[in-house]
């Protein structure tokens, strides 16, 4: 009984001291392996120079910059050109004023007169104004000795009638364009002289631009040569009248032999 107790004394301590080395190994084979997980890591990076306190603060320190102000206004594209249309109601209106003011060395039918005024349907110097330029044309006028009057004839400013407005001048306007529904005219020329807006008919005061011209005075022509020419001329017997005398009819009728009745 003795030699059992002995025996199994030495074997207990042995198994702790077996267990103890292993710890052991344990702990240093974890050592190891941080130290080599530590090796194998990147280097920690040193801090910026430019992102050092003393840095960030001159920077805030600093004014913003200025953003470049947006327009306060768009542009807008330019008008469309368009031809010229007559106004029915002007039309109308301008009829009657051509008839009672323009017609006398015109025409009725705006044909012309021969002698003294031209046709103003397709007129290639009318159809080549602009409504402003054919104002202005009007209230001027042509002179007889003009390079570009044909008939010799002066044209006098409105007509020859001062009581005629520019608004009348615009009706008129209105009717013979409208007596030219071919032509391309425009209500003002631009700066570039090949068209012009006229979306409306031209109104009185607007811009033109043509050259302006000296304004015609009218003078009437000198009818008293015709009356002298007839105080000079040969004076006519006047004739009197002496009715037919029928008495011889009347008289001769009771003699008449009667036809006899079969």
């Amino acid at each position: 009984m003795s030699h059992t107790q002995h025996s199994n004394t030495p074997a207990s301590g042995t198994g702790i001291s077996g267990n103890l080395v292993a710890a052991v190994l344990i702990l240093n084979l974890l050592l190891v392996g941080f130290v080599l997980i530590g090796k194998t890591l990147p280097p920690r990076p040193e801090p910026a120079e430019g992102l050092s306190v003393a840095w960030v603060q001159t920077q805030a320190s600093k004014p913003l910059p200025t953003a470049t102000p947006l327009p306060t206004s768009i542009p807008t594209a330019a008008p469309v050109q368009r031809p010229f249309r007559p106004d029915a109601q002007r039309v109308r209106a301008g009829e009657q004023t051509f008839l009672s003011v323009c017609s006398a060395c015109h025409g009725f039918s705006a044909q012309g007169v021969s002698g003294l005024g031209p046709s103003l349907i397709d007129n290639t110097f009318i159809n080549g104004l602009s409504n402003d330029e054919f104002l202005a044309f009007v209230n001027v006028g042509r002179a007889s000795d003009h390079p570009d009057n044909k008939s010799g004839i002066t044209m006098p400013a409105r007509g020859g009638n001062p009581s005629i407005t520019d608004n009348d001048v615009v009706n008129v306007i209105n009717y013979v364009r409208s007596l030219n529904p071919n032509a391309v005219v425009y209500a003002t020329r631009p700066t570039d002289g090949t068209a012009g807006t006229a979306d409306t008919a031209a109104q009185p005061g607007s811009d033109s631009t043509s050259a302006p011209v000296e304004a015609i005075e009218f003078r009437p022509i000198d009818l008293s040569a015709l009356g002298a020419a007839a105080a000079t001329a040969t004076p006519v017997e006047a004739i009197e009248f002496k009715p037919i005398d029928l008495s011889a009819l009347g008289g001769s009728s009771p003699t008449a032999t009667p036809t006899a009745t079969p």
